[in-house]
């Protein structure tokens, strides 16, 4: 496909999937946050965090193979903006602890995420959230 400009095409796509899971026939998920986050979806994260108090720890079951939840996906897909608005938003009490955020069973962080050799998010980055 050609996109001369990617920025719009990202914002048309978010803005066309937010106005989907405002249809009342669409069955909210916790599904649907791991794939905003994996997709980048900052606004559509935001939305269902705020209007549908959807976990960002939930991991959806399978037996086969690994699913993230929402802060793994925001992750590994380097997407700053998105993983700042889940964590500021799971961590409203004390912003500043943001990078303590825990983010799986072994107990670890965000900080511990990021800082792992190949992190798809870059140190500078990185600053925006921790």
């Amino acid at each position: 496909h050609n996109r001369p400009n990617n920025n719009n095409w990202l914002e048309s796509r978010e803005a066309c999937f937010l106005e989907c899971l405002r249809y009342p026939y669409i069955q909210m998920t916790p599904d649907l946050l791991v794939i905003a986050a994996t997709l980048g979806l900052t606004n559509v994260t935001k939305y269902l965090l705020e209007e549908h108090g959807m976990d960002p720890l939930y991991r959806p079951p399978t037996t086969t193979h690994f699913i993230p939840n929402a802060v793994q996906a925001a992750i590994m897909g380097g997407y700053v903006h998105t993983l700042k608005i889940i964590i500021h938003h799971s961590n409203n009490s004390n912003p500043a602890d943001d990078e303590l955020f825990v983010v799986d069973a072994q107990g670890r962080t965000v900080r511990d995420y990021i800082s792992l050799k190949g992190s798809p998010i870059r140190p500078n980055d990185a600053k925006e959230v921790l």
